[in-house]
């Protein structure tokens, strides 16, 4: 069980670029979290440099916890850690100068948007 449990949250912290704890954005009820192209497409250079710049910091995060996951003693330890590395996640976010809803957006934007997938891949490569 111990195994199953970390599986699945290395899982959930591994994701390329959209970090799961940030993708858990509430919306109001009559609101959806859908833009247009247009809209998408419309980041600053700054935006996805930011962006761009906060991966690594994230990626970091994700491995330091999710080797610790794996070796939690028990669910309730392993929420806790769940929950750290989430803080952790949104502190790197915002102290680059995002807030977690714009990330979000960027980040979705990069898995629709092949060019701008692309931008990115070349400049964190």
């Amino acid at each position: 069980m111990k195994i199953l449990n970390a599986g699945l949250i290395t899982a959930l912290l591994s994701f390329a670029m959209v970090p799961a704890v940030l993708a858990e954005t509430s919306y109001p009820a009559n609101e959806e979290p859908h833009m247009t192209q247009h809209q998408a497409s419309n980041f600053t250079d700054a935006d996805i440099e930011k962006f761009i710049a906060v991966q690594n910091e994230l990626d970091g995060i994700r491995s330091d916890y999710a080797d610790r996951l794996a070796a939690a003693a028990n669910p309730d330890e392993a929420a806790e850690l769940q929950q750290e590395a989430g803080s952790k996640m949104v502190e790197t976010v915002e102290a680059a100068g995002l807030s977690v809803e714009h990330y979000n957006a960027i980040a979705m934007a990069v898995q629709t948007q092949p060019e701008l997938r692309d931008r990115v891949e070349q400049s964190i490569n």
